[in-house]
């Protein structure tokens, strides 16, 4: 079996904690939390993601398909989407649900900037991060 903390996905996860847990170091000067806010909620999204199509590739060989693949006015269906409908397939309920929670916070971090963030929903992000990894494990 496969060691899901040799893997890149990890590696990011662990990256994103660094992030969280030295925010308040790492602000540029003259600039607000904002911006460490909205890149701690991007990474947790984004390993996340990432560990989830790996997971589904690795036990179901599952592939994200390309828009070039949806043909006969089938309409595109994006990678995030396919994820989720993969995991509620698979019966990783919970994997999907934070899947989708993080990616309503990762859409408010990289769209909406002039909205703010709040510590708990920075909190959340990590929290959902974490219930993921724990959910989507490579091996026993």
């Amino acid at each position: 079996m496969r060691n899901i903390e040799k893997s890149p996905q990890y590696d990011l996860y662990r990256l994103t904690k660094n992030l969280y847990l030295n925010k308040e170091k790492i602000v540029p000067e003259n600039a607000d939390m904002r911006c460490v806010k909205s890149t701690i909620i991007n990474r947790a999204y984004y390993s996340s993601y990432s560990l989830a199509s790996e997971w589904l590739d690795f036990y179901f060989d599952f592939q994200i398909k390309s828009p070039r693949k949806f043909k006969n006015n089938r309409p595109f269906v994006s990678g995030h989407i396919q994820v989720l409908k993969a995991l509620f397939k698979y019966e990783k309920k919970d994997a999907n649900f934070y899947l989708g929670r993080l990616k309503d916070l990762r859409t408010k971090a990289d769209y909406h900037l002039e909205s703010k963030i709040s510590d708990n929903e920075v909190n959340d992000a990590l929290v959902y991060m974490k219930r993921i990894f724990n959910d989507l494990k490579f091996g026993d």
